[in-house]
């Protein structure tokens, strides 16, 4: 494979795959979330995964930030709106997720790693989901 967009989205989908399989739910204790506007309605979620351990889906609400903190030193920033996120800033060398730029509901199709933003020298995962896939749909 000489494309290196889809090599990042295979290492991707594998390492989401395995976290799923897996089952693992981690505590909240690296994340420290920044306050944000009231909740509304909310239209989107955000899933973080950290290594091989995943937290369950966010509610995004207008104006959202994330630390991801992490016992080896490395730490990612996540700026959120209703409707998406991006990875702000990382401490990892190359700066790929930071590049990757914004997913929303709104360009998840047309993006080369569709709802995911990927820092794999960090091990951090982005999914953004509407409430159906994160399970919060109203029944």
């Amino acid at each position: 494979m000489r494309n290196p967009n889809v090599k990042i989205l295979i290492i991707a989908l594998v390492l989401v795959a395995a976290v799923g399989a897996a089952g693992l739910f981690m505590s909240r204790d690296l994340l420290t979330p920044v306050p944000s506007a009231p909740e509304g309605a909310v239209q989107a979620y955000l899933r973080i995964q950290v290594k091989d351990q995943v937290w369950e889906a966010i509610p995004l609400t207008d104006g959202g930030e994330y630390v991801i903190d992490q016992q080896d030193g490395k730490t990612n920033v996540v700026h959120t709106t209703a409707t998406g996120a991006v990875m702000h800033s990382s401490t990892c060398d190359n700066q790929s997720c930071v590049q990757q730029g914004e997913v929303t509901l709104e360009n998840r199709d047309s993006r080369v790693l569709a709802n995911m933003i990927i820092c794999l020298p960090n091990e951090v995962i982005l999914e953004v989901l509407t409430p159906a896939e994160a399970g919060m749909e109203a029944k």
